[in-house]
């Protein structure tokens, strides 16, 4: 009979399986809960990435559009063409108006049909000014209209239960002081 000169091998006790596989088994939960933290985190980055592109595009789109309100060629001092504004809509005279519809910011230019600028929107907040920049009471329409000079707009939307706010002032140019000659 041929012995092995290598002695007794030695195999896993049952109690060393099973530890063994309870240490693997921790060690993959913790990996997958670290991984789902990861994988939710950039997807909120995407969205507020994304939400925050959607809003600088639209609140351009308004700062642009408001700037360019022309002077009320009707009224016997320099006063802006705007017809009425509220906190949540302003109605650029024949030029528009912007105003939030349900979760949508349209904007309506002259001879166009009105336009979904951005949606999602849950607050559209205007403020007016006049040119002391003392904030004006609203609503006001008509000749009421004619003091301001400078707006303040603060859009909120949301995606996927991700808020973001921008806000920014406008200056209605025809209205601005040129001094020179």
């Amino acid at each position: 009979m041929i012995r092995s000169s290598s002695g007794p091998s030695r195999a896993f006790t049952l109690v060393e399986a099973i530890a063994a596989i309870t240490i693997i088994s921790v060690l993959g939960v913790l990996t997958t809960f670290v991984l789902a933290e990861t994988i939710d985190g950039y997807a909120d980055a995407s969205t507020r990435g994304q939400l925050h592109l959607e809003l600088s595009v639209a609140l351009d789109q308004v700062v642009r559009e408001l700037r360019a309100i022309s002077l009320n060629q009707a009224s016997p001092v320099p006063a802006p063409e705007i017809a009425a504004v509220d906190l949540s809509s302003i109605d650029f005279g024949s030029a528009g108006s912007l105003k939030l519809v349900g979760s949508d910011l349209v904007l309506a230019r002259s001879g166009e049909s009105p336009a979904t600028i951005l949606t999602g929107v849950s607050a559209l907040d205007i403020a007016a000014f006049d040119e002391s920049n003392i904030e004006l009471s609203m609503p006001r329409t008509g000749t009421a209209c004619d003091p301001i000079r400078r707006l303040s707009i603060s859009i909120t939307a949301g995606q996927a239960g991700v808020f973001q706010t921008l806000r920014t002032r406008v200056f209605i140019r025809s209205m601005m002081v040129r001094t020179g000659s």
